[in-house]
């Protein structure tokens, strides 16, 4: 049995892929036998988690509460101001000393303006704890496509992860790309006989859809018209999808009058509204879902004839909205990128295009309709990859390993 201490910045009912994954391994952990004490702030306007009680939840689902044995949730009482870090410290040195403490790192969300450089100071200031960090994400670029503002505010989020790294005794990443950002004005933040593990996030939702309400699903989609293909995107529908999507889902219709767009997720209903308004010709070929549960969420994802999912970085394994489709075995067209790892292509799961532009993907989306073998292909390959690498099991058992 090992005693966990989890800091995050989210934790279900606060909605996002870091509240989803740290749920998910708090449970795998509890299921483990061992005891778990989550750290997190409170939601907005929601009532503070009883001690005892988890939350079954994930992005875009509904939340359900669900009580799990050794597990208890600690509500800060802020988003890790000053209160909330004095409560962490006095936390922290009463821990016995045999407590693992795994911080979920996101450097842009702990507060203060996105750069809440005290807690990276006061993770810092804990020498010999037996702390873990989990990089989902080092912080903006610095480079000089950025604007001047970001490009400093990189600068602080690369201080906070290098105060973060250098105070751990082991260190995961959601992606590889994470590692070289571990370093700060040239000094990195780990010795040379430190390793990083890979640790990749899984899917959050059911790997198994229920086939009846698949069926249903495309059933009440495409009956009583023309339309042979459902064409689907997962997602929270960010800035940066708002602003892609529309041509993306345009130029996806506009090239076979045969196929629908469903957009899942939460905030997926504005950007139909929006699209609608501007091309009235589509009502009635996209369709949006809003929050589902898990199950329905799944079940959506299968009932899609091939999955788009654009990002600005590229594909990469710490998209857990894409996990979601390939753990399905859904085949997904997405792109290349600066954070892409080379297992995408040379394990053939998705169909990669070098570039989320609309006319790329769109051309895709054209391209593997009509080829049915290379769409079954790409889903038997999407599934057995995340079975064989990114399933949760492979990365509870990575991160329990640190124990020994």
């Amino acid at each position: 049995m090992t005693r966990w201490c989890i800091i995050t910045c989210e934790y279900p009912p606060i909605p996002g892929g870091v509240s989803d994954h740290t749920q998910i391994i708090v449970r795998a952990f509890a299921e483990a036998g061992d005891v778990v004490d989550v750290w997190c702030p409170p939601a907005p306007e929601t009532e503070p988690v009883e001690d005892g009680d988890a939350i079954d939840g994930a992005a875009q689902t509904v939340e359900l509460r669900v009580p799990l044995p050794n597990v208890s949730v600690h509500v800060l009482s802020s988003h890790f101001g000053i209160g909330a870090m004095r409560e962490l410290r006095g936390m922290l040195r009463a821990l016995p000393a045999d407590t693992r403490v795994l911080v979920q790192w996101v450097p842009t969300a702990f507060g203060w303006r996105m750069m809440n450089v005290p807690f990276a100071l006061l993770l810092f200031s804990r020498p010999g704890r037996t702390l873990d960090l989990y990089v989902h994400e080092a912080g903006w670029e610095t480079s000089s496509r950025e604007t001047v503002r970001r490009a400093l505010v990189g600068v602080v989020h690369r201080a906070m992860t290098w105060l973060a790294a250098r105070s751990a005794r082991r260190v995961y990443v959601s992606i590889p790309a994470w590692e070289q950002r571990l370093s700060f004005a040239g000094i990195p933040a780990l010795p040379r006989e430190h390793t990083v593990t890979w640790v990749p996030i899984p899917s959050n939702f059911p790997v198994i859809a229920e086939a009846t309400r698949v069926t249903a699903i495309r059933r009440e989609l495409l009956r009583g018209t023309r339309r042979r293909w459902i064409v689907g995107h997962f997602g929270t529908f960010g800035r940066y999808h708002t602003g892609l999507l529309p041509y993306v889902v345009s130029r996806i219709l506009d090239e076979g009058g045969d196929r629908v767009m469903m957009l899942v997720g939460r905030g997926g209903k504005a950007l139909r509204d929006s699209l609608i308004e501007a091309r009235p010709d589509l009502v009635g070929r996209v369709v949006a879902t809003g929050e589902l549960s898990p199950e329905e969420a799944s079940a959506h994802l299968a009932a899609c004839d091939l999955l788009v999912q654009p990002y600005d970085d590229g594909v990469s394994t710490r998209r857990s909205s894409l996990m979601a489709g390939i753990a399905l075995g859904c085949p997904t067209i997405t792109n290349r990128g600066p954070c892409t790892e080379d297992v995408w292509a040379a394990e053939h799961a998705v169909h990669l295009t070098d570039s989320p532009a609309p006319h790329a993907l769109a051309g895709a989306v054209t391209k593997l309709l009509a080829d049915d073998a290379m769409r079954a292909r790409l889903g038997v390959a999407a599934a057995r990859l995340h079975a064989e690498r990114f399933a949760l099991a492979h990365g509870v058992a990575l991160l329990r390993a640190g124990a020994t």
